[in-house]
């Protein structure tokens, strides 16, 4: 007979239950049916819960403008001075422009409508930033600016509104800022809320989307970020359980160690994403283009002018005065670009070779052949003796 009973030496005889007896057992079937029964309902209940989701996202819409014309609620306010919105039969058209702001005065939120989208094309790159309320400070991050190309047909663009300073607008704005006079014309503006899937789907574009160039990128690596936040507020709950679970728990633990080389797999392309998506900009705009239009990141086009400037400036000139608006920093490194030329930083007034880079401040009055600086001359007549661009040239003053 086989004993229901196993003892080994020095241990209390305890009661086993044989596999097959266990396996046959109705009260094993009973628990083991009333777990699935459990599972069940929390799944269905899960789906039923994402329906009012999905429902949202398909239904709630707001047109703001079409190719019937603007809605009520807009203003259109041009700070260039000069740009009215002209409604046509194909849309509303802004004309001659640099920078006119779309403002939409009814307030609404996130929860409402998280998307924004935009049906355009435009003759000349145009950089457009959406505000939450234009009449305060005007705050917006990265995320709410994107550069359109200069087109030839429509396009449709779209930006997420789901993140923290559009949990409440009013006074909405959207900027549009191009650095030469552009024509655009607008076919739709329109508000929507996404689906549960499409909030997912932004979150992932969220977190892959990289930061701009900045002067602070060398020192600094932004934080990926989600609807707005930090992406580790996101990822810290799961780390912490993983590493639980891959610590203290015998049967899930290569489970969770195999995940957390997941997550480091992911955070870790992120971060290569991101070197590489500065190295192909730096490609794109520095490397690949013709010397005129070389752009290097947060610099412009100053080191071809830089090039320009040390083939044209005067063979004779051992120091150059230099003027320029944007950058405190363009004197420096003219000076140790041009070595052993002398760069002297906004030092004119008297005789000599001055180079205005970008200053819209300063101007040549071709009546008295002087430069003028907030309409008032700071240097004795002289001659332009070559021009880089609108705002940057050679003048010598004799």
């Amino acid at each position: 007979n086989t004993s229901a009973f196993q003892a080994d030496a020095g241990s209390s005889i305890l009661p086993t239950r044989s596999t097959a007896t266990t396996a046959n057992s109705p009260f094993f079937s009973m628990r083991t049916s009333k777990k699935l029964h459990i599972w069940q309902v929390l799944l269905v209940a899960a789906a039923v819960a994402t329906l009012p989701w999905f429902a949202a996202g398909l239904s709630a819409q707001k047109i703001l403008l079409d190719t019937t014309g603007v809605r009520p609620g807009w203003q259109v306010v041009s700070e260039d001075q000069r740009t009215d919105a002209v409604v046509a039969a194909e849309g509303v058209w802004l004309k001659n422009f640099n920078e006119t702001n779309f403002v939409y005065t009814d307030r609404f939120g996130y929860r409402d409508y998280d998307r924004l989208r935009l049906v355009l094309k435009t003759d000349e790159e145009i950089r457009l930033t959406i505000i939450p309320d234009i009449t305060t400070t005007a705050n917006y991050t990265f995320e709410n600016q994107i550069t359109i190309p200069a087109s030839e047909s429509v396009e449709a663009v779209q930006l997420s509104l789901h993140y923290p300073n559009f949990k409440s607008v009013e006074n909405f704005g959207i900027k549009f800022f191009s650095a030469r006079p552009a024509n655009i014309l607008i076919q739709e503006i329109s508000l929507s809320r996404a689906a549960f899937w499409g909030r997912m789907a932004q979150a992932a574009a969220d977190y892959f989307r990289v930061a701009p160039y900045s002067p602070f990128t060398v020192n600094v690596m932004a934080t990926p970020r989600i609807f707005g936040h930090s992406a580790f507020l996101y990822f810290l709950p799961g780390f912490l359980i993983l590493t639980a679970a891959a610590l203290f728990s015998r049967r899930f633990g290569r489970r969770a160690l195999a995940a957390l080389l997941m997550l480091w797999f992911v955070t870790d392309a992120r971060m290569n994403y991101e070197f590489l998506r500065y190295m192909t900009h730096d490609y794109q705009t520095w490397v690949k283009p013709a010397a005129p239009q070389k752009t290097l990141r947060t610099y412009g086009n100053f080191y071809s002018f830089l090039d320009w400037l040390r083939v044209h400036r005067p063979a004779d000139a051992s120091s150059l005065i230099f003027y320029s608006s944007d950058n405190l920093h363009y004197p420096r490194i003219a000076a140790y670009y041009l070595y052993p030329v002398r760069v002297q930083n906004q030092q004119g007034g008297g005789p000599g070779v001055y180079v205005v880079y970008q200053d819209r401040a300063i101007s040549y009055n071709e009546q008295d052949k002087r430069l003028y600086r907030l309409e008032q001359p700071f240097t004795g007549p002289g001659e332009v003796t070559i021009v880089f661009d609108e705002n940057s040239f050679i003048f010598v003053s004799r």
